[in-house]
């Protein structure tokens, strides 16, 4: 089972080295998301029942989380472009400044109300283990992205490092 999973992972993680065309594209996100998926379902090395379970509450959060940082990412367009020209008032930028840190807040509030729907289809130790392969899964990424083609942190797929 572990190598379908090794398998289906390199074809994805080959497949996305050899046609990125920059962080913006859907096409790359959707790919992105897969090796994701890969990634995560090695690691923790779920059961099929555990699988069932996880995985719609996990693209569930994801969800939430993206649209988030969707909302995020053009306050810090919309606050760049004008703190460049000058022409916000301080009122304006306090009021971009208060709604990114709402936006930090109910974030950090969907992790702590998934966290607690997590404790009840999964033991404690692939909970942690999840979000200790988020965090692996982000410098395999960055390391890609420096151009170590998954050399290095994050790429032993077969294994703990």
């Amino acid at each position: 089972m572990k190598n379908i999973f090794i398998t289906i992972y390199l074809i994805v993680a080959t497949f996305y080295l050899t046609n990125a065309q920059g962080p913006h594209h859907h096409g790359n996100y959707e790919q992105l998301k897969a090796q994701k998926v890969a990634f995560i379902t090695e690691r923790l090395d779920l059961t099929p029942n555990e699988a069932q379970l996880f995985w719609p509450l996990y693209n569930e959060l994801e969800k939430k989380i993206d649209a988030l940082k969707d909302d995020r990412r053009s306050l810090k367009q919309v606050c760049g472009k004008e703190l460049e020209s000058s022409t916000m008032s301080d009122k304006e930028i306090e009021v971009i400044a208060d709604n990114f840190v709402k936006g930090q807040l109910q974030e950090a509030k969907l992790l702590e109300e998934y966290h607690l729907k997590f404790k009840k289809i999964l033991p404690p130790r692939k909970i942690l283990l999840l979000y200790h392969t988020e965090n692996e899964f982000k410098r395999h990424l960055l390391h890609q992205i420096k151009g170590g083609g998954g050399k290095g942190h994050g790429a032993n797929i077969g294994g703990v490092e």
